[in-house]
């Protein structure tokens, strides 16, 4: 980087942001409740290789030697590139203000922003 250039760095709980993508996609989008996350087409097959992604991780119990058990994200697979765009993606709309709620992950402290509220303004 060029002199005077500042970095933002971010650090994040990534054992909250995890839980809080796959809490997404456990809801059901038939009433459409808040939080809740689709794909968009009508082909399954296109969004094999994004939902394989998404369950790269499991949470699971595992011993380790001077720790004992503990509970942590275990990968399954060796591609989980979308797992970590999808949970830094909610990393980054609650840096903006922007939250959508889900089921079990608790909301960040700071001011709510409801995207169905501005895209309402914005249609005036």
């Amino acid at each position: 980087m060029g002199r005077g250039r500042e970095v933002l760095q971010v650090h994040t709980d990534t054992v909250f942001w995890k839980h809080r993508s796959h809490d997404s996609w456990t809801l059901a989008p038939l009433d459409r409740p808040p939080g809740c996350v689709t794909l968009f087409g009508k082909e399954p097959r296109a969004h094999v290789e994004f939902s394989e992604m998404i369950v790269a991780e499991e949470w699971r119990e595992e011993f380790e030697e001077e720790k004992g058990k503990t509970m942590k994200w275990v990968p399954i697979r060796d591609q989980n590139h979308y797992f970590d765009t999808d949970y830094m993606q909610f990393v980054a709309a609650s840096m903006c203000g922007v939250w959508r709620h889900t089921h079990k992950a608790e909301r960040p402290k700071g001011k709510q922003i409801v995207l169905s509220e501005i895209q309402a303004q914005r249609r005036k």
